[in-house]
């Protein structure tokens, strides 16, 4: 049954490559029940309509299999899954520019999303600022500098001569 709803499922989203690292588990009552305790996931039967319920979410975990980030939902904006994945990956070597991205947003649980975070922004504005303000003003405290600073000077005209 997992291996019919899987090509189901990858049937839909028509890339076959997608196939190579998507895995649906299947297990006893058992082994289904520590998984889903291993990552907080509540699940229980309805007899009434002969299925398991349980909330849609997506679980990002740590290159050490800790729970990262809950996605919930079947939908997700891309920011939240960079961002999320970003989060679960930091152990792992990511680029400066990820770095900055994971610190101007934060998860906001009530929204169920990544959001940006103004006072990181503008903590990270003040000090770009300050190092292009510092540089420019170090330049021109050289210039200034040199400009003043005792150096070799051309040979003086000599006094009574004949012009």
């Amino acid at each position: 049954m997992a291996n019919e709803r899987r090509g189901r499922v990858l049937a839909q989203y028509n890339r076959p490559s997608a196939a190579r690292g998507w895995h649906f588990l299947t297990g006893s009552e058992s082994q289904i029940r520590r998984v889903a305790d291993a990552v907080g996931f509540q699940y229980r039967y309805d007899r009434a309509q002969d299925q398991y319920a349980h909330p849609a979410v997506t679980m990002l975990l740590t290159p050490d299999g800790k729970v990262a980030r809950y996605l919930y939902g079947i939908q997700y904006k891309p920011t939240d899954v960079r961002v999320g994945l970003l989060e679960a990956s930091q152990g792992r070597s990511i680029s400066t520019v990820e770095r900055l991205i994971l610190y101007c947003y934060h998860y906001d649980p009530q929204g169920q999303g990544y959001v940006l975070w103004a006072m990181r922004v503008m903590r990270l504005g003040g000090v770009v600022t300050l190092l292009v303000f510092g540089s420019f003003l170090s330049v021109m405290w050289l210039r200034e500098r040199r400009r003043r600073s005792p150096g070799p000077h051309p040979p003086a005209a000599p006094t009574g001569a004949a012009t």
